[in-house]
């Protein structure tokens, strides 16, 4: 993903990769750019501080070395914006209907890859919409479904909801003919 505004940077002197007081921090800016100024000349391991709604997906931290009055290129933490998926409310159909429900999910810049996990059979979601669908055969029955979105470092977040099948009384039907003849057979 591209460079992450808003993440806290520092110089980690302890070696123990936690923001401690009295390390230099700085937020980083727009595209994930950080800056640390009036360095002196050494070895700096720089640390980009934990968030739980991220995944590093390579290491967390950089040892930079500098010269005086040199200047270090940027230095990628690998780390990825985990996906979120808004909530789905549990769905109600008779028997014999198809359920439908949606996955909605977002990854700032990122692809999503939408799938159901443990599906039972007639369910199916599209991938790429999110567009989810359950055949429902016999009620009463309450199916438990569970989504994943995946974004393409492979973090994922899933949502689950249930659909509640609906029991209808059969409608009988009677055919033939409208009348009988005592000692003749009906059909």
């Amino acid at each position: 993903e591209l460079g992450v505004t808003g993440r806290t940077v520092f110089i980690d002197t302890d070696d123990d990769s936690a923001l401690d007081a009295g390390e230099r921090f700085t937020t980083s800016g727009a595209g994930g750019a950080y800056l640390f100024d009036a360095l002196a000349a050494g070895t700096y391991r720089i640390v980009v501080q934990a968030d739980p709604d991220w995944a590093d997906t390579g290491p967390s931290f950089a040892s930079v070395t500098l010269v005086a009055a040199q200047q270090s290129p940027a230095h990628d933490f690998f780390v990825n914006a985990k996906p979120t998926l808004v909530a789905i409310g549990n769905v109600a159909v008779n028997e014999g209907q198809t359920a439908q429900a949606g996955a909605v999910g977002t990854d700032a810049g990122d692809v999503l890859v939408y799938s159901l996990i443990a599906a039972p059979q007639g369910a199916s979601i599209n991938g790429a919409s999110g567009a989810i669908s359950l055949v429902t055969t016999d009620g009463p029955a309450t199916v438990p479904l569970t989504v994943r979105a995946t974004d393409r470092a492979g973090s994922f977040v899933e949502r689950s909801f249930e659909v509640n099948v609906n029991n209808v009384a059969p409608q009988p039907a009677v055919s033939g003919a409208a009348g009988a003849t005592v000692g003749q057979t009906y059909s």
